[in-house]
């Protein structure tokens, strides 16, 4: 039995009829049985790819390719993606189109969908705003649709916002598993992720994240197998350089940034700051949950520590 039909018989005891027409906004908001399914079919397809054999699941259709933020190696993975499965790839370049002229996203959306299977979309560049226009296109789609204008209703694949990057995060959660094996580890590990105050601040410099609700790190800690912990104080201050001249400050603060976490159910506490770090763990006065970069938490994931 090829594997291809190994991996396609796999895809069948998953639950993921919610997938079907649905639009691909968030990683997080995919079950764990839809992103394995995910990984499966793109498993197949390499499988199929490997032993030259053909892909094509359309015979005609466009991939509408809409960049509103410069990209390489997304860019060309959507338009080789759409090419495996036989679909043509077109464009959108809004300086060449009626936007420029004052086209709404109404218009411009239920326009560019006529004969369109699948519609990819970068808008990354503000915070607050990549999604948003994401969302508006769609919903702008999907009344088009109801009201009988498009004939078909074409998905949408978010190919990074202002919040998520499904495409990389999964690319880069597949390579982890066909490299270590998996990253079973940490499963059900409770962790909290620690910001600070001047990870994602200023916001509109650093443009990472939203630095008021952040989610990036709770990402990592839920793509390597472990369930993060939202706590009050995961991003306010823990006292900083003040640990060298005013201690008293920074062990009053480390210890409500650590005493939050612990009382929400944490087991450990992951940092990207060296300072924070190093204020967490010696100025806390909580020693039962451990502190440690993110970095060491990926290493335990994938088996090196």
């Amino acid at each position: 039995m090829s594997k291809t039909l190994e991996l396609a018989r796999h895809l069948e005891t998953l639950h993921i009829n919610d997938m079907y027409k649905s639009d691909f906004y968030w990683t997080w908001d995919k079950t764990d049985e839809e992103l394995e399914a995910i990984f499966t079919v793109a498993d197949a397809l390499r499988d199929l790819r490997e032993r030259n054999k053909s892909t094509r699941i359309f015979d005609s259709g466009l991939g509408i390719s809409l960049f509103r933020d410069n990209s390489t190696r997304t860019r060309f993975s959507f338009a080789s993606a759409c090419n495996l499965l036989g679909l043509t790839v077109q464009d959108l370049d809004e300086k060449k189109s009626q936007i420029a002229h004052g086209e709404t996203v109404r218009e411009t959306a239920n326009m560019v969908s006529f004969m369109a299977d699948v519609i990819g979309i970068r808008d990354d560049m503000y915070i607050g705003e990549g999604h948003k226009y994401q969302k508006t296109f769609m919903d702008a789609l999907e009344e088009g649709y109801r009201d009988g204008i498009l004939e078909q209703r074409p998905t949408l694949v978010n190919l990074q916002c202002d919040v998520d990057h499904p495409t990389q995060c999964m690319a880069d959660m597949l390579h982890v598993i066909h490299y270590f094996g998996g990253v079973e580890n940490l499963k059900g590990k409770k962790i909290a992720a620690y910001y600070g105050c001047l990870l994602l601040r200023p916001g509109k410099t650093m443009q990472m994240d939203n630095p008021e609700n952040p989610k990036i790190l709770e990402d990592f800690i839920r793509a390597i197998g472990a369930t993060p912990v939202l706590y009050p104080m995961r991003n306010e201050c823990c006292g900083g350089y003040l640990t060298l001249d005013e201690k008293s400050v920074a062990q009053s603060r480390s210890n409500k940034v650590m005493t939050s976490a612990k009382e929400n159910g944490a087991e450990m506490v992951i940092t990207a700051c060296p300072l924070c770090l190093y204020n967490l763990q010696k100025n806390s006065g909580v020693s039962d949950v451990p502190v440690v970069y993110f970095t060491e938490l990926l290493a335990e994931a994938l088996g090196l520590k």
